[in-house]
This record gives C-alpha cells, sequence and structure tokens, in this order.
C-alpha cells in the first residue's frame, strides 16, 4: 500500500519547502502567510506540490483576498477529510 504524505505547517518557517521537494501541505495558523502572493511557494506548487489554507485562518488574519490563486482554500470539514483518509500519513511541524 502507498501512502500520501500530507504535512500539517503552522508556523511561517519556509525551510520545509527547500526540504520536502513534493507532497500535500495544509498552511494553518501563522502558515497562512507563506500563500500570500509573492511567496516562493509559488513555485512549488507549479511542480506539483499540493497546498491548501484552513479558510478560517486566512479569514482571521485579513488575508483571504490575498493568497495566491493556486493554493485552495479549505473548511475544517475538507481538512478532517484530507487528514482522515485511510492511504495518508501525517505529519505535524
Amino acid at each position: 500500500m502507498s501512502f500520501k504524505t500530507v504535512y500539517l505547517l503552522k508556523n511561517r518557517c519556509s525551510e520545509i519547502f527547500k526540504i520536502v521537494q513534493s507532497g500535500t501541505f495544509v498552511l494553518m495558523m501563522d502558515a497562512s502567510y507563506l500563500a500570500l502572493k509573492g511567496e516562493e511557494i509559488l513555485q512549488k506548487i507549479k511542480g506539483g506540490m499540493s497546498v491548501y489554507v484552513l479558510k478560517d485562518d486566512v479569514k482571521r488574519r485579513g488575508i483571504l483576498d490575498l493568497l495566491i490563486p493556486e493554493v485552495q482554500v479549505i473548511d475544517y470539514e475538507e481538512f478532517i477529510d484530507l487528514v482522515m483518509d485511510s492511504n495518508v500519513k501525517t505529519l505535524n511541524l
């Protein structure tokens, strides 16, 4: 069985994108700022990385309208579906 890795990122440390070249990222809390236009994450998305951000977190920070369009905004229900998939291993960073 092959597992998909989902990385849960809670802070603005973008160093992880230099280490991890593929996978799925969920940007939470202050990590939401990494999804702003002009951030290096766009290059990773174009390279095939999937990036999600929690809607409540970006709304709370007032940055919903400033996000890179390629970042997928999800709610908590979609987040649970994503991380509870039986073929997913989750790393909380």
